[in-house]
């Protein structure tokens, strides 16, 4: 879960206390993601098992796809591969640009 990532409740930590057991309980049963804050500022988060789970099988798969790139480019010199992203880059980011303000492509 990232940081901006949101969640389904927030509890203050001077209110968890005797509470955090059903507060865990409460969040797997309903598969919610439980915020634990103090002052507003986030220190932990609740998240079911199962939401774990997935999100580790799908780390999973992105660390497949950038191996895959990582062994596509192996032989490509990394000073030509970092030129070749930041065009990459630019270009989307000029077609962003152009489509934000109506200006036709090309």
């Amino acid at each position: 879960m990232s940081v901006t990532e949101s969640v389904d409740q927030r509890v203050d930590l001077r209110l968890v206390g005797e509470e955090l057991p059903q507060l865990i309980e409460r969040a797997a049963r309903a598969g919610a993601r439980l915020a634990i804050e103090k002052d507003g500022v986030r220190l932990a988060v609740v998240v079911p098992d199962e939401a774990m789970v997935e999100r580790a099988a799908r780390m999973a798969e992105l660390f497949g796809l950038f191996e895959q790139l990582s062994d596509a480019f192996a032989d490509v010199p990394l000073e030509e591969l970092e030129r070749e992203v930041n065009r990459a880059v630019r270009e989307v980011r000029a077609a962003r640009d152009d489509e934000v303000r109506g200006t036709p492509p090309g």
